[in-house]
């Protein structure tokens, strides 16, 4: 009678269960996710609308939309739908100094049966156009340039390379653009194209690295100053580096030279602060056996 009556309790509590959760309400939605396409940063606040049925029996009432980004704001239904109505979620996207794609995913918490159910919103922000102030931000008298230093990362002797430094007149008259080519190290060369830039014009300052004339290794710097209408610029350098490797093959690399050095410790003793004493440590390469 006992386990009649427990097995009886069990299947009480089941159908009572099971009752409760087919009267729960279901959220539904038309759709899940909108996008919103190419937005540009002035064009203002992004809205759209996701719509969804209460598909269960029990009405549905929003808690909360969790949401990570600053950039949204959350609105919608707050008062109970019914089986069978409509409820509205809006979602505002705010596109400004955000650019680039975006994707966001945001949960609608209510006591629906299926809660919570995720919405998406995705697109596009566009870059702003930049001004001709941002686009050289560098003064060298009433000359613009977008950068006072050309970077050439690790560059090989083997190597020739070429930059460009953009170059802007944002006066009303010409101006002349040249250096001092002479003073150029060897491995530098520098075209100025034009050489006299127009009212409102631009240009470009062609720089090409020629590693194999390098007479060091790793970080080498070089720097040069610009001559507007024949007049040196002093308080503006144009500086240029790079690090200088060596090409070695693979076969190389495995099997490098050794270098032996005669000794490798040397005790100056004592030495009276008038002196000066030298040492010199001589050393041999032993080449690789390849």
């Amino acid at each position: 009678m006992k386990k009649t009556a427990l097995l009886l309790s069990i299947l009480f509590i089941c159908l009572n269960l099971l009752f409760a959760q087919q009267k729960e309400g279901i959220m539904t939605f038309k759709k899940t996710r909108h996008d919103y396409g190419n937005l540009t940063q002035d064009s203002g606040y992004a809205e759209s609308e996701f719509v969804f049925v209460n598909t269960g029996i029990e009405p549905i009432i929003i808690s909360r939309i969790l949401n990570t980004c600053g950039c949204i704001i959350c609105d919608w239904s707050r008062i109970h739908v019914a089986s069978g109505d409509s409820g509205l979620i809006r979602i505002t996207f705010n596109p400004i100094n955000r650019p680039g794609y975006f994707h966001k995913t945001l949960n609608v918490v209510s006591n629906a049966k299926n809660s919570p159910v995720a919405i998406t919103v995705t697109g596009k922000v566009l870059e702003k156009e930049k001004t001709k102030e941002q686009k050289y931000p560098h003064e060298i008298d009433s000359l613009r340039i977008n950068t006072v230093h050309i970077n050439f990362a690790t560059i090989c002797t083997d190597e020739v390379e070429t930059q460009t430094i953009k170059m802007y007149n944002p006066s009303n008259g010409d101006l002349k653009v040249s250096l001092k080519k002479e003073l150029l190290p060897k491995y530098l060369k520098v075209e100025v194209e034009p050489e006299t830039l127009k009212p409102d014009s631009c240009g470009i300052i062609a720089i090409t690295y020629d590693a194999g004339k390098v007479n060091d290794w790793d970080y080498v710097r070089a720097s040069f100053f610009l001559f507007i209408n024949d007049k040196r610029i002093n308080d503006r350098k144009m500086n240029v580096s790079a690090i200088v490797k060596e090409r070695f093959t693979e076969e190389e690399m495995k099997n490098p030279p050794v270098i032996e050095f005669d000794n490798t410790v040397f005790d100056f003793g004592t030495i009276a602060l008038v002196n000066s004493v030298t040492h010199e440590f001589h050393f041999k390469i032993q080449e690789s056996p390849i």
